[in-house]
């Protein structure tokens, strides 16, 4: 019902403004399911509200989340995680880009073969980086970080 909706738009809020009072910013990275997956249904939904189509927000739902500091007018804009990135996640992606960069010296490419058995673990990693940039391209969220986006390119 438009009452158990409401009450958990406000839920989330109430966890969006805590969020924001402990970081700073509205950008909820996507280690956080709960709210992180919330503020992309809302980013969809504000895209459609502010297309004038069918949107599970009202005028004074828009008006909080824009009252927390979300920013209404670039909705659409394309979404980099800002990821709260631990060491150790910091350091994996790390040295398997420093993988790929030695891959790409050897073999003048970073097509890495599936069928290589012992660069597995370096196909899926690029794929998965592919994947991350394809769902950047398409305004979906991702993992991408803007610190990634740029080695990568």
């Amino acid at each position: 019902s438009v009452d158990f909706e409401f009450h958990c738009f406000n839920e989330r809020l109430e966890q969006l403004k805590k969020f924001k009072e402990k970081y700073g910013t509205v950008d909820v990275p996507i280690e956080d399911p709960l709210l992180g997956a919330w503020m992309e249904k809302q980013r969809r939904q504000l895209a459609l509200y502010k297309k004038k189509k069918k949107s599970k927000l009202n005028d004074e739902m828009v008006q909080q989340l824009r009252d927390v500091g979300v920013d209404i007018e670039n909705i659409n804009k394309p979404y980099i995680t800002p990821r709260q990135e631990t060491p150790e996640t910091l350091k994996k992606w790390e040295d398997m880009f420093e993988q790929l960069r030695q891959y790409k010296k050897a073999n003048n490419n970073c097509h890495v073969s599936k069928s290589d058995a012992e660069n597995l673990p370096l196909h899926k990693w690029v794929c998965q980086q592919r994947l991350e940039y394809k769902k950047l391209r398409d305004n979906r969220l991702n993992k991408m970080t803007a610190s990634r986006l740029q080695k990568l390119n």
